[in-house]
């Protein structure tokens, strides 16, 4: 299996932050946990959204539908 190497000082602020004491205590599952939930938390702060759980939300939120009164989306830029 061919693992990639991924920097820390490469991931977003709002993942690492919270996760960074839990990977240098070797809890590699409450990392991620750590990670998840406040990215979760911070979509939905964004997008004033509270009234759904973590996987509507991203599937909603990253729908390429057109967007529904009261549901906002958001969109990655374009790339090639």
């Amino acid at each position: 299996m061919h693992w990639e190497v991924i920097a820390a000082d490469s991931l977003h602020p709002w993942g690492w932050e919270p996760a960074a004491p839990l990977w240098a205590a070797e809890a590699r599952q409450d990392t991620v946990l750590a990670a998840a939930w406040t990215l979760n938390r911070r979509l939905q702060q964004k997008l004033e959204r509270h009234d759904i759980g973590e996987t509507d939300l991203c599937m909603q939120t990253f729908d390429l539908r057109e967007a529904q009164p009261g549901k906002p989306q958001l969109r990655f830029p374009a790339t090639d």
